[in-house]
Formats: C-alpha cells, structure tokens, sequence
C-alpha cells in the first residue's frame, strides 16, 4: 500500500477504493478511500449529507477528508458494494462468511444503503437459523455463545427480528456459567437482553425438573 501524509499521521491508501480522480476521502483506522462522491450520494443519503458537509476538512488538493469511526474490514466490503463492478475487486459475493454478512449488515443500515442492507439480510436468512426456520445451520449456534450474542446485537440494531428467537434459545441452553466475567459472552448484551437470557435459562431449568419429576411419579405408580 502507498502511504498518505496528514499533518498528524501517516495513512494509507486503500488497495482498491483509490481512484485519483475521486473527489472525496473518508479515513477509516489507518486507511484513506479516495472514492467519487457523486456514486456515494446516489447510494447512502446518510454519506451523501456527510460528502456535502460544509465543515469538512479540505487537504491541499482541494478534496474533503472525513473521518470515520467505523470498522475497515466492513467499509471496505461497503465501498465494494457502492462502487461500480468495473472498479470493486472482489465484489461483495455470497462466497463470504456469514460474519462478514452481519458486518456488512450493520454498515449498510448505518448509512442508510438499503439495498445493500436487504442483500445481507437475505444472505443471513439462508446462512442462521431464523423464527420461520428455527432447525437451519443451528450448528453455527451450539457451541459458540459468541455467535448468538453477535446475531442479538446486529438484529437489535438492523431491525431483523427473524434472528433473534433462535440466538437466545441458543445462549439459554448453553454452557456459558464458568466464563471469566470479563470473557462471559453476556457482557455484550443489553441489561434486557441479559435478562431475557437468564428468565429463558430458569424456565429451561423448570421444564427438565418438571419432565423429571412426571418420569419419577410414572414410575412410583407402577
């Protein structure tokens, strides 16, 4: 990668989302997009409002510099999805990793891409277990209470309720108790959310003693 000067530090150019012709730059952890604004503002009004921003600080060559307080990996699969296929190698494909998806998920809804949201959304629908198909992948579920805890915290966000059903009958039957506090996956949810777990948990705990209980009296009876 080639290096970008700022009077505070040195970034990097992205890869691929460096056009010298753009005529807008987002900074993103240590890497600088130089992209089109035009493109941008067709696609996120939410970006757009930030490209047309009168406050933006403009570098030497005349072209707006913004900050973002976003993750790279994500932004960078954005820009894959906002740029034109010609320019954007790889393209967001279906060949990524569901985690990828939720990453893109959020992103997109944060800047109001709604066809990249929707697009995602699908994705996630065929690759999680969902309300309408609680029994597809739910291996992506059973041992990993991180998993569940990342697909509550992006369907709170994203408005995707479909996902949430299964991820908290996941974090309820799982073995999370003897967690360190600080690795304890429930730390990442909402003080509600962290108790819907816990009220989920204890009514799991009653059935199996009342299930026990039924097979003791069956066979007291006979």
């Amino acid at each position: 990668m080639s290096e970008l000067y700022s009077t505070t530090a040195t970034y990097e150019k992205h890869p691929t989302h460096w056009y010298e012709d753009g005529n807008i730059e987002f900074r993103v952890e240590n890497t600088v997009f130089r992209v089109f604004g035009g493109l941008v503002r067709r696609r996120s009004p939410l970006l757009g409002k930030m490209v047309d921003d009168p406050t933006a600080v403009i570098k030497g060559d005349g072209v707006p510099l913004l900050p973002l307080k976003d993750n790279l990996r994500d932004f960078t699969f954005l820009m894959d999805a906002i740029m034109p296929q010609t320019c954007s190698t790889p393209s967001l494909s279906e060949d990524r990793s569901w985690q990828d998806f939720v990453g893109v998920l959020k992103i997109a809804c944060k800047y109001d891409v709604r066809d990249v949201a929707d697009h995602a959304e699908q994705v996630l629908a065929e690759a999680l277990p969902t309300i309408h198909h609680p029994d597809r992948n739910t291996q992506r579920y059973i041992d990993d209470p991180e998993a569940a805890v990342q697909i509550i915290n992006a369907s709170r966000e994203c408005c995707t309720p479909q996902f949430l059903a299964p991820a908290f009958y996941a974090l309820a039957t799982q073995d999370w108790t003897n967690r360190p506090n600080d690795t304890n996956p429930l730390a990442r949810l909402s003080d509600l959310d962290t108790m819907r777990v816990l009220q989920g948990r204890q009514r799991m705990q009653g059935l199996v003693m009342e299930m026990g209980m039924y097979e003791w009296m069956e066979q007291e009876e006979k």
